[in-house]
């Protein structure tokens, strides 16, 4: 328990802290992105200006040029005349590239506040002859260069694998009340439940013991002019109660500890077992209950289906669902259990026509002693479907409701 709640304190605070350190970034390299285009374009300029490429454009000497320029940045000359280009050069970085056709006719077209076409920063000087001077650069290429992507990713990276480091020494800390209280909660429910369980033992055998004595007080006759058979009646029907009510609450006893177990998450021995026996195996059980309650009972199990897990829990959940259903359909009405595999899915669905399940109530049937309005005058102890639920989770299963109030309702279990 505790390595899932430290585990999803990680996740979501790694999430909500990656999802602003994004936002940030984004947000740092449009902008840092913009003033390094303006650096760009004051650098091409002050290189067109400085004359070094202007006295003689087509041939300038390429070891002049990079004599001036840095030799991590990559620059573009370009000399056109009449629309068409006569003289191109790439100087400042080693390696070479063709500036495209179409990127120096946008230029030419361009506005004389333009400054960027695609991904070019250029500035424009007119020449004699009617020529003109294009330096342009790429920028992508100037700020993307690989050493430079590779190192951030590898900074991000780090920074990513830091924090999630320190998140979760930190999460001990930070999800050590909250664990603390869960774990007194599950205590409380395991104490209390074996504290209730011996004086309910010895209340049951007394009980019990006070009715046989009592049976045998009233089978003799010591006075006949007293009426023994009106106290007789009397005397059962109170012991009858004490012994009606002790084991309703040695059920709930029980249920209690039965649902401590399971959420303590101590998995017992899970084996590979027939899905399709157990469907079939709880369906055959309850068949006569329903018989007797007139209900119109029917299952549809799919052949040959297994997994991996608990049978005798597996068993437990599928008598929960079954016998909520035949539990709150009335005579007439009709329960059907249906198991079956959609390609890498395995349902398991009860379904039945029974009240159903207001909307208001339906979010919480899967809470502990939750009991909907229609059955709160039942001996239910809202119990049931919260035991079923956490077994599904043991079983990586999961367990869902829906309803229609006065129609239908369907539980389904996804494996």
């Amino acid at each position: 328990m505790e390595s899932e709640i430290r585990k999803k304190f990680v996740i979501v605070t790694m999430s909500l802290m990656t999802l602003v350190l994004g936002i940030c970034y984004l947000g740092m390299h449009f902008y840092y992105r913009y003033w390094f285009d303006q650096d760009t374009l004051q650098f091409l300029e002050w290189i067109a200006d400085s004359g070094i490429l202007q006295t003689d454009a087509e041939n300038i000497p390429v070891d002049k040029a990079n004599s001036h320029i840095d030799p991590e940045f990559a620059i573009d000359v370009v000399v056109v005349q009449e629309g068409k280009v006569i003289s191109e050069k790439f100087i400042g970085a080693d390696s070479q590239q063709h500036i495209p056709d179409e990127v120096i006719d946008c230029i030419l077209v361009a506005d004389k506040d333009d400054y960027k076409a695609d991904s070019y920063i250029y500035t424009l000087r007119k020449l004699s002859n009617d020529r003109t001077l294009i330096i342009l650069t790429d920028s992508d290429y100037n700020s993307t260069k690989p050493t430079r992507l590779l190192s951030r990713i590898l900074l991000i990276l780090l920074g990513i694998f830091l924090m999630t480091i320190i998140i979760f020494l930190l999460s001990r800390f930070v999800t050590k009340p909250a664990i603390k209280a869960m774990l007194r909660e599950k205590q409380f429910v395991s104490d209390a439940s074996h504290e209730l369980k011996t004086p309910l033992g010895a209340i049951s055998i007394n009980a019990q013991a006070l009715l046989g004595s009592a049976e045998k007080l009233f089978s003799q006759k010591a006075d006949p002019n007293v009426p023994l058979a009106e106290t007789k009646h009397n005397y059962e029907r109170h012991i009858q109660n004490i012994i009606r009510e002790s084991q309703r609450m040695n059920r709930l006893v029980e249920k209690l500890l039965m649902l401590s177990r399971i959420e303590e998450n101590k998995v017992r021995k899970k084996t590979q077992i027939s899905l399709s026996s157990c469907v079939e195996e709880m369906a055959l059980t309850y068949e006569s209950v329903a018989y007797e309650k007139g209900i119109h009972y029917d299952y549809q199990i799919a052949e040959d289906i297994s997994i991996n897990g608990n049978e005798d829990e597996i068993k437990q959940l599928i008598a929960i669902l079954i016998d909520n259903a035949i539990k709150h359909t009335p005579k007439d009405g009709i329960v059907l259990t249906t198991l079956q595999q959609k390609k890498d899915k395995i349902l398991l669905i009860v379904e039945d026509t029974g009240d159903g399940i207001s909307a208001e109530d339906l979010p919480h049937i899967f809470e502990r002693f939750y009991k909907a309005d229609v059955s709160r005058k039942s001996s239910s102890f809202g119990l049931g479907l919260a035991i079923a639920k956490a077994i599904a989770e043991r079983h990586n299963a999961h367990i869902s409701a829906e309803s229609t109030p006065g129609k239908k309702t369907i539980f389904e279990v996804e494996f």
